[in-house]
């Protein structure tokens, strides 16, 4: 299959959140693989994931204009960061 780049234009918070979100859960899988363990599984997901996810969250009460302001740049955060997790969620270990 032949694949072009293009470039988008995103909501700025939707996408910091989106992204947080998409690295988590990315963070969980590879964690839990071998089964879930949490005093060793926890630090591993939230050390690395914390900072950005906090940051992400910091920006929650500008969604709503962002959301008003450009609808689909505010979906495109969205969709772009739920395609990564559905790829890496699908994706044979």
């Amino acid at each position: 299959m032949e694949k072009v780049e293009v470039k988008v234009s995103v909501a700025k918070e939707a996408h910091e959140l989106a992204e947080a979100v998409k690295k988590l859960i990315i963070a969980v899988k590879e964690a839990v693989k071998d089964g879930f363990q949490p005093g060793m599984d926890i630090p591993v997901i939230l050390a690395p994931n914390l900072p950005a996810l906090l940051a992400g969250v910091d920006g929650l009460d500008k969604l709503g204009d962002e959301l008003k302001e450009d609808k689909a740049a505010f979906l495109k955060a969205w969709l772009l960061a739920g395609a990564d997790i559905a790829e890496a969620l699908i994706k044979k270990a």
